[in-house]
Parts: structure tokens; sequence; C-alpha cells
């Protein structure tokens, strides 16, 4: 069974105000992920943030993280938060 995404409201509405080439991007990474999101959590481009049990990676080009983690065959998507600079 393929891996799917599932964008929850936030995230939906944060990759609705995305440019086609961000949103493009965007894909780009979710692609890698679903390809293999076991060797996904390992990636140099994955960062555990471990107070939420998920991974944060950065879509490249862009100033937005995308928030992930593996449930069975979903990739979940709770957030997509643009970087503050902090």
């Amino acid at each position: 069974m393929p891996v799917e995404v599932e964008f929850a409201l936030q995230a939906q509405t944060e990759a609705d105000t995305l440019t086609a080439r961000a949103w493009d991007s965007l894909w780009d990474l979710l692609d890698r992920i679903l390809a293999d999101p076991e060797a996904a959590q390992h990636a140099p481009w994955a960062s555990y943030v471990s107070s939420q049990r998920m991974f944060g990676s950065k879509i490249p080009g862009t100033d937005h993280t995308v928030y992930w983690w593996l449930d069975g065959d979903l990739v979940r998507v709770p957030w997509i938060l643009k970087d503050t600079g902090f």
C-alpha cells in the first residue's frame, strides 16, 4: 500500500498561501519523504522535534518549514510554518 500525505487544516491553509514555485518545492520535499519515509526520518534535511514527536524539514527556496510524522501508511502534516528567524 502506498504512503500518502494528509494535511491538517492549518497546514493546508498555509500551503494555500504558497506561491506556485514554493508549492512545487513543498511537493518535491514531500515526494522525497514519500519515496522512503523511514530513511527520511534520518536524512540530514529532517530535524527531529522531540517536544512534538515529529520532524521539521525546511522547504527548499522558501522561508517555510513543513512539520511531519509517519503514521503507518500516512505522512501526517500538522503544520507548515513561516520561519521567523529565531
